[in-house]
Protein backbone atom coordinates (compact mmCIF):
# COMPACT_ATOMS: atom_id res chain seq x y z
CA UNK A 1 0.00 0.00 0.00
CA UNK A 2 1.80 3.40 -1.14
CA UNK A 3 1.90 5.80 1.56
CA UNK A 4 -0.03 9.04 2.32
CA UNK A 5 2.40 11.92 3.64
CA UNK A 6 1.53 15.10 5.64
CA UNK A 7 2.57 17.59 3.67
CA UNK A 8 3.18 21.10 5.23
CA UNK A 9 2.68 23.97 2.03
CA UNK A 10 4.32 27.36 2.88
CA UNK A 11 3.75 29.92 0.72
CA UNK A 12 2.19 33.68 0.98
CA UNK A 13 -0.11 32.71 -1.71
CA UNK A 14 -2.64 31.10 -1.32
CA UNK A 15 -2.31 27.76 -3.21
CA UNK A 16 -6.35 27.60 -3.58
CA UNK A 17 -6.50 30.21 -5.81
CA UNK A 18 -5.70 29.71 -9.48
CA UNK A 19 -4.01 33.40 -9.89
CA UNK A 20 -1.58 32.53 -7.51
CA UNK A 21 1.99 32.30 -9.37
CA UNK A 22 -0.78 31.75 -12.58
CA UNK A 23 -2.18 28.93 -11.37
CA UNK A 24 1.10 26.88 -10.37
CA UNK A 25 0.59 26.74 -6.91
CA UNK A 26 -2.72 25.56 -7.40
CA UNK A 27 -1.53 22.71 -9.81
CA UNK A 28 1.06 21.85 -7.41
CA UNK A 29 -1.34 21.44 -4.47
CA UNK A 30 -3.39 19.22 -6.42
CA UNK A 31 -0.78 17.37 -7.50
CA UNK A 32 0.74 16.63 -4.11
CA UNK A 33 -2.58 15.73 -2.93
CA UNK A 34 -2.63 12.59 -4.63
CA UNK A 35 0.06 12.14 -2.21
CA UNK A 36 -1.68 12.71 0.88
CA UNK A 37 -3.13 15.81 2.97
CA UNK A 38 -1.63 18.95 2.23
CA UNK A 39 -2.54 21.94 3.91
CA UNK A 40 -1.84 25.48 3.68
CA UNK A 41 0.69 27.33 6.42
CA UNK A 42 -1.24 30.29 6.23
CA UNK A 43 0.87 33.48 8.16
CA UNK A 44 -1.07 36.23 6.12
CA UNK A 45 -3.98 36.35 8.43
CA UNK A 46 -1.47 36.50 11.71
CA UNK A 47 -1.67 39.78 13.32
CA UNK A 48 2.06 40.05 13.91
CA UNK A 49 2.33 39.31 9.94
CA UNK A 50 -0.24 41.84 9.47
CA UNK A 51 1.41 44.65 11.62
CA UNK A 52 5.22 43.65 10.03
CA UNK A 53 3.58 44.07 6.90
CA UNK A 54 2.68 47.71 7.43
CA UNK A 55 5.63 49.09 8.81
CA UNK A 56 8.01 46.86 6.00
CA UNK A 57 5.57 48.60 3.27
CA UNK A 58 5.48 52.03 4.89
CA UNK A 59 9.70 51.54 5.36
CA UNK A 60 9.23 50.88 1.52
CA UNK A 61 6.64 54.10 0.63
CA UNK A 62 9.25 56.54 1.98
CA UNK A 63 12.69 54.51 0.21
CA UNK A 64 10.54 55.41 -3.17
CA UNK A 65 10.21 58.83 -2.16
CA UNK A 66 13.75 59.98 -0.87
CA UNK A 67 15.78 57.65 -3.81
CA UNK A 68 13.26 56.72 -6.35
CA UNK A 69 13.74 53.60 -6.37
CA UNK A 70 11.23 50.82 -5.70
CA UNK A 71 11.55 48.63 -2.39
CA UNK A 72 10.25 45.32 -2.35
CA UNK A 73 8.79 44.68 0.97
CA UNK A 74 8.48 41.07 0.59
CA UNK A 75 11.95 40.92 0.10
CA UNK A 76 12.59 42.20 3.82
CA UNK A 77 14.92 40.12 5.97
CA UNK A 78 13.23 41.64 9.12
CA UNK A 79 9.92 40.66 7.51
CA UNK A 80 11.35 36.87 7.09
CA UNK A 81 12.19 36.42 10.83
CA UNK A 82 8.48 37.12 11.53
CA UNK A 83 7.47 34.70 8.99
CA UNK A 84 9.98 32.23 9.92
CA UNK A 85 8.47 32.45 13.36
CA UNK A 86 4.79 32.18 12.68
CA UNK A 87 5.73 29.08 10.50
CA UNK A 88 7.25 27.72 13.14
CA UNK A 89 4.46 28.30 15.61
CA UNK A 90 1.73 26.46 13.20
CA UNK A 91 4.34 24.00 12.08
CA UNK A 92 4.09 22.37 15.31
CA UNK A 93 0.64 21.98 15.27
CA UNK A 94 0.91 18.61 13.72
CA UNK A 95 3.08 16.05 12.70
CA UNK A 96 3.99 16.57 9.49
CA UNK A 97 6.19 14.99 7.16
CA UNK A 98 7.97 17.72 5.09
CA UNK A 99 7.77 21.14 4.15
CA UNK A 100 6.64 21.96 0.75
CA UNK A 101 7.85 25.27 -0.01
CA UNK A 102 7.50 26.98 -3.51
CA UNK A 103 8.87 30.46 -4.47
CA UNK A 104 9.12 30.75 -0.75
CA UNK A 105 12.68 31.76 -0.25
CA UNK A 106 11.76 34.70 1.90
CA UNK A 107 9.19 32.84 4.40
CA UNK A 108 11.78 29.28 4.89
CA UNK A 109 15.17 31.63 5.24
CA UNK A 110 15.28 31.93 8.68
CA UNK A 111 12.64 29.06 9.89
CA UNK A 112 13.97 26.94 12.38
CA UNK A 113 12.49 23.46 12.07
CA UNK A 114 13.54 19.55 12.23
CA UNK A 115 11.00 19.15 9.52
CA UNK A 116 12.55 18.18 5.88
CA UNK A 117 12.12 21.46 3.59
CA UNK A 118 11.49 21.27 -0.34
CA UNK A 119 12.08 23.92 -2.00
CA UNK A 120 10.56 24.96 -5.30
CA UNK A 121 11.21 27.68 -7.50
CA UNK A 122 11.30 28.45 -11.16
CA UNK A 123 15.13 30.15 -11.04
CA UNK A 124 17.32 31.30 -8.13
CA UNK A 125 17.79 35.22 -7.26
CA UNK A 126 21.39 35.44 -8.88
CA UNK A 127 19.68 33.73 -12.54
CA UNK A 128 16.43 35.91 -12.41
CA UNK A 129 18.44 39.09 -11.92
CA UNK A 130 20.86 38.20 -14.59
CA UNK A 131 17.78 37.23 -17.23
CA UNK A 132 15.83 40.29 -16.31
CA UNK A 133 17.83 42.73 -14.90
CA UNK A 134 15.60 43.61 -12.25
CA UNK A 135 18.03 44.74 -9.72
CA UNK A 136 18.58 48.46 -12.24
CA UNK A 137 15.43 49.73 -10.66
CA UNK A 138 15.28 48.30 -7.41
CA UNK A 139 16.50 50.20 -3.69
CA UNK A 140 20.58 48.74 -3.29
CA UNK A 141 19.44 47.23 -0.16
CA UNK A 142 16.56 45.13 -2.06
CA UNK A 143 18.84 43.07 -3.98
CA UNK A 144 21.14 42.56 -0.82
CA UNK A 145 18.26 41.40 1.15
CA UNK A 146 16.91 39.17 -1.52
CA UNK A 147 19.72 37.09 -2.23
CA UNK A 148 20.58 37.21 2.10
CA UNK A 149 17.54 35.23 2.24
CA UNK A 150 18.15 32.79 -1.59
CA UNK A 151 21.37 31.96 0.16
CA UNK A 152 19.62 31.01 3.35
CA UNK A 153 16.78 29.08 1.94
CA UNK A 154 19.01 27.28 -0.33
CA UNK A 155 21.47 26.18 2.54
CA UNK A 156 18.34 25.64 4.56
CA UNK A 157 16.34 23.39 2.43
CA UNK A 158 17.37 19.31 2.23
CA UNK A 159 15.62 19.01 -1.45
CA UNK A 160 15.66 21.99 -3.91
CA UNK A 161 13.94 21.70 -7.51
CA UNK A 162 13.77 23.68 -10.42
CA UNK A 163 12.08 22.96 -13.75
CA UNK A 164 15.20 23.58 -16.21
CA UNK A 165 18.06 22.45 -16.47
CA UNK A 166 19.10 26.22 -16.60
CA UNK A 167 17.93 27.40 -13.36
CA UNK A 168 19.51 23.83 -11.94
CA UNK A 169 22.83 24.87 -13.21
CA UNK A 170 23.08 28.55 -12.53
CA UNK A 171 21.88 27.33 -8.79
CA UNK A 172 24.98 24.86 -8.56
CA UNK A 173 27.56 27.50 -10.17
CA UNK A 174 26.08 31.07 -8.36
CA UNK A 175 25.64 29.45 -5.16
CA UNK A 176 27.87 26.30 -4.49
CA UNK A 177 25.35 23.77 -3.78
CA UNK A 178 26.09 20.33 -4.22
CA UNK A 179 24.80 18.91 -7.39
CA UNK A 180 23.21 15.81 -5.59
CA UNK A 181 20.76 18.38 -3.85
CA UNK A 182 19.47 19.99 -6.99
CA UNK A 183 16.46 18.12 -8.80
CA UNK A 184 15.24 18.97 -12.63
CA UNK A 185 11.79 18.18 -12.41
CA UNK A 186 9.80 20.13 -15.20
CA UNK A 187 6.43 22.12 -14.22
CA UNK A 188 3.39 20.65 -15.92
CA UNK A 189 0.20 22.96 -18.09
CA UNK A 190 -2.03 24.72 -15.46
CA UNK A 191 -4.65 24.76 -18.26
CA UNK A 192 -6.37 21.60 -17.58
CA UNK A 193 -9.42 21.72 -19.87
CA UNK A 194 -6.66 21.51 -23.03
CA UNK A 195 -6.54 18.13 -24.68
CA UNK A 196 -4.91 16.92 -28.02
CA UNK A 197 -7.31 17.73 -31.04
CA UNK A 198 -7.88 14.79 -33.27
CA UNK A 199 -8.79 16.88 -36.25
CA UNK A 200 -6.05 16.67 -38.82
CA UNK A 201 -5.51 20.35 -39.24
CA UNK A 202 -6.06 22.02 -42.82
CA UNK A 203 -2.78 23.85 -43.87
CA UNK A 204 -4.43 26.90 -46.18
CA UNK A 205 -4.08 29.56 -43.90
CA UNK A 206 -1.18 29.38 -41.60
CA UNK A 207 -2.68 30.22 -38.00
CA UNK A 208 -0.32 31.46 -35.27
CA UNK A 209 -1.41 32.03 -31.72
CA UNK A 210 0.84 34.69 -29.24
CA UNK A 211 -0.32 34.57 -25.78
CA UNK A 212 1.51 37.16 -23.18
CA UNK A 213 1.19 40.25 -21.22
CA UNK A 214 4.55 41.64 -21.64
CA UNK A 215 4.66 42.36 -25.38
CA UNK A 216 8.68 43.36 -25.56
CA UNK A 217 10.22 40.77 -23.37
CA UNK A 218 7.77 37.79 -24.98
CA UNK A 219 8.73 38.97 -28.54
CA UNK A 220 5.43 40.37 -29.71
CA UNK A 221 7.52 42.60 -32.15
CA UNK A 222 9.31 39.66 -33.65
CA UNK A 223 5.89 37.50 -34.13
CA UNK A 224 4.57 40.23 -36.33
CA UNK A 225 7.74 40.91 -38.22
CA UNK A 226 8.02 37.03 -38.88
CA UNK A 227 4.53 37.34 -40.23
CA UNK A 228 5.20 39.74 -42.95
CA UNK A 229 8.31 37.65 -43.95
CA UNK A 230 6.04 35.32 -44.37
CA UNK A 231 3.45 36.85 -46.43
CA UNK A 232 6.20 38.13 -48.53
CA UNK A 233 6.64 34.75 -49.28
CA UNK A 234 3.13 34.04 -50.38
CA UNK A 235 2.25 32.33 -47.17
CA UNK A 236 -1.32 33.11 -45.97
CA UNK A 237 -1.36 34.50 -42.37
CA UNK A 238 -3.78 34.45 -39.67
CA UNK A 239 -2.36 35.93 -36.02
CA UNK A 240 -4.26 35.69 -33.05
CA UNK A 241 -2.58 38.17 -30.38
CA UNK A 242 -4.23 37.74 -26.73
CA UNK A 243 -3.04 39.64 -23.38
CA UNK A 244 -1.26 42.27 -24.06
CA UNK A 245 -1.68 45.79 -25.70
CA UNK A 246 -1.16 45.53 -29.52
CA UNK A 247 1.03 48.86 -30.32
CA UNK A 248 -0.66 50.67 -33.15
CA UNK A 249 2.96 50.40 -35.62
CA UNK A 250 1.94 46.44 -35.13
CA UNK A 251 -1.98 46.28 -36.10
CA UNK A 252 -2.46 44.58 -39.40
CA UNK A 253 -4.95 43.15 -41.25
CA UNK A 254 -4.24 39.47 -40.75
CA UNK A 255 -3.83 40.14 -37.00
CA UNK A 256 -7.14 39.09 -34.47
CA UNK A 257 -6.35 41.27 -31.32
CA UNK A 258 -7.87 40.33 -27.89
CA UNK A 259 -6.41 42.45 -24.70
CA UNK A 260 -7.78 39.41 -22.35
CA UNK A 261 -9.14 36.45 -21.29
CA UNK A 262 -9.19 35.05 -17.83
CA UNK A 263 -9.07 31.39 -17.30
CA UNK A 264 -10.83 31.94 -14.27
CA UNK A 265 -14.07 32.43 -16.53
CA UNK A 266 -16.16 29.82 -18.11
CA UNK A 267 -16.62 31.75 -21.41
CA UNK A 268 -13.10 32.81 -21.64
CA UNK A 269 -11.39 29.59 -20.65
CA UNK A 270 -13.66 27.81 -23.67
CA UNK A 271 -11.98 30.50 -26.05
CA UNK A 272 -8.59 29.70 -24.96
CA UNK A 273 -9.13 26.04 -25.57
CA UNK A 274 -10.37 27.00 -29.54
CA UNK A 275 -7.41 29.19 -29.78
CA UNK A 276 -4.89 26.30 -28.80
CA UNK A 277 -6.47 23.88 -30.84
CA UNK A 278 -7.77 26.29 -33.72
CA UNK A 279 -3.62 27.45 -34.37
CA UNK A 280 -0.94 25.52 -36.62
CA UNK A 281 1.96 26.82 -34.15
CA UNK A 282 2.27 28.52 -30.84
CA UNK A 283 4.13 31.10 -31.34
CA UNK A 284 5.99 32.79 -28.42
CA UNK A 285 9.98 33.84 -29.33
CA UNK A 286 10.47 34.97 -25.69
CA UNK A 287 13.23 37.06 -25.18
CA UNK A 288 13.29 36.39 -21.06
CA UNK A 289 12.08 33.54 -19.62
CA UNK A 290 12.54 31.20 -16.74
CA UNK A 291 10.63 28.32 -18.24
CA UNK A 292 7.47 28.87 -19.87
CA UNK A 293 4.52 27.34 -18.37
CA UNK A 294 2.33 28.23 -21.66
CA UNK A 295 4.69 26.26 -23.87
CA UNK A 296 3.74 23.30 -21.48
CA UNK A 297 0.00 24.23 -22.04
CA UNK A 298 0.60 24.52 -25.95
CA UNK A 299 1.74 20.88 -25.69
CA UNK A 300 -0.97 19.48 -23.97
CA UNK A 301 -3.10 20.57 -26.93
CA UNK A 302 -0.93 18.90 -29.34
CA UNK A 303 0.27 22.63 -30.84
CA UNK A 304 3.95 22.75 -31.90
CA UNK A 305 5.75 25.91 -30.08
CA UNK A 306 8.00 27.91 -31.94
CA UNK A 307 10.23 29.70 -29.38
CA UNK A 308 13.63 31.22 -28.44
CA UNK A 309 16.27 29.68 -26.83
CA UNK A 310 16.84 31.68 -23.84
CA UNK A 311 16.96 30.90 -19.32
CA UNK A 312 14.98 27.63 -19.09
CA UNK A 313 12.65 27.46 -22.14
CA UNK A 314 15.19 24.72 -23.29
CA UNK A 315 13.69 22.18 -20.83
CA UNK A 316 9.87 23.03 -22.01
CA UNK A 317 10.72 23.49 -25.80
CA UNK A 318 12.50 20.81 -27.22
CA UNK A 319 12.48 18.97 -30.63
CA UNK A 320 9.82 16.82 -29.70
CA UNK A 321 6.88 19.52 -29.33
CA UNK A 322 8.57 22.30 -31.21
CA UNK A 323 11.70 24.45 -32.55
CA UNK A 324 13.96 26.15 -30.42
CA UNK A 325 15.53 28.94 -32.23
CA UNK A 326 19.32 30.81 -31.06
CA UNK A 327 18.06 34.22 -29.44
CA UNK A 328 20.29 36.46 -31.71
CA UNK A 329 17.58 35.04 -34.58
CA UNK A 330 15.88 37.48 -36.78
CA UNK A 331 12.11 37.65 -38.03
CA UNK A 332 13.29 35.96 -41.53
CA UNK A 333 14.79 32.82 -39.42
CA UNK A 334 11.58 32.34 -37.47
CA UNK A 335 9.72 32.43 -40.64
CA UNK A 336 11.71 30.20 -42.22
CA UNK A 337 10.98 27.96 -39.75
CA UNK A 338 7.52 28.06 -39.76
CA UNK A 339 7.40 27.65 -43.38
CA UNK A 340 9.58 24.35 -43.88
CA UNK A 341 7.40 23.02 -41.15
CA UNK A 342 3.30 24.23 -42.92
CA UNK A 343 4.60 23.22 -46.20
CA UNK A 344 4.86 19.69 -45.22
CA UNK A 345 1.91 18.26 -43.56
CA UNK A 346 3.60 14.90 -42.73
CA UNK A 347 6.07 17.04 -40.82
CA UNK A 348 3.62 18.65 -38.99
CA UNK A 349 1.51 16.30 -38.25
CA UNK A 350 4.08 13.68 -36.91
CA UNK A 351 5.32 16.75 -34.41
CA UNK A 352 1.75 17.76 -33.36
CA UNK A 353 1.34 14.37 -32.28
CA UNK A 354 4.98 14.33 -31.02
CA UNK A 355 4.02 17.39 -28.70
CA UNK A 356 1.09 15.76 -26.92
CA UNK A 357 3.66 12.53 -26.28
CA UNK A 358 6.31 14.60 -24.75
CA UNK A 359 3.35 16.47 -22.48
CA UNK A 360 2.53 13.15 -21.52
CA UNK A 361 5.75 11.85 -20.46
CA UNK A 362 7.51 14.65 -19.52
CA UNK A 363 5.04 17.93 -18.66
CA UNK A 364 2.27 15.83 -16.38
CA UNK A 365 1.86 17.64 -13.12
CA UNK A 366 1.43 14.11 -11.85
CA UNK A 367 4.64 12.82 -13.21
CA UNK A 368 6.43 16.13 -11.21
CA UNK A 369 4.95 15.30 -7.83
CA UNK A 370 6.04 11.67 -7.79
CA UNK A 371 9.32 12.63 -8.35
CA UNK A 372 8.98 15.32 -5.31
CA UNK A 373 7.29 12.34 -3.71
CA UNK A 374 10.47 10.08 -4.78
CA UNK A 375 13.20 12.89 -3.66
CA UNK A 376 11.85 13.12 0.01
CA UNK A 377 11.50 9.39 0.13
CA UNK A 378 15.64 9.07 -1.02
CA UNK A 379 16.16 11.75 1.58
CA UNK A 380 14.70 10.01 4.26
CA UNK A 381 16.20 6.53 3.16
CA UNK A 382 19.65 8.32 3.00
CA UNK A 383 19.25 9.42 6.52
CA UNK A 384 18.29 6.36 7.77
CA UNK A 385 21.58 4.78 6.18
Amino acid sequence: MTRKYKIAFVSSWNPDNKQSWSGTLYSMKRALELHGQVDWINVRSKILERVAVRLVWIYGFFVKRLTGQDYVWMRNIPLSHVRGYLIRSQLKKKNYDFVFAPAASNEIAFLNTDIPIIFVSDATFLAFNGLYHVSASLDDLVAVEANLAEERALERADVISFPSQWAVDTAISDYGLPATKVHLNRFGSNFRKLEANSVIKNLDVCRLFFLGIDWLRKGGDIVVESCDVLISRGIAVELTICGCELPAEYEREYITHIPFLDKNNAEDELRLVELFHDAHFFFMPSQGECYGMVYAEASSAALPSIACDVGGVASVVTSRNGVLLPRESKPEDYAKVIEDLFTDQEQYNQLSKSARLFYEECLDWSIWSQDIIDAFEALNTKKQA
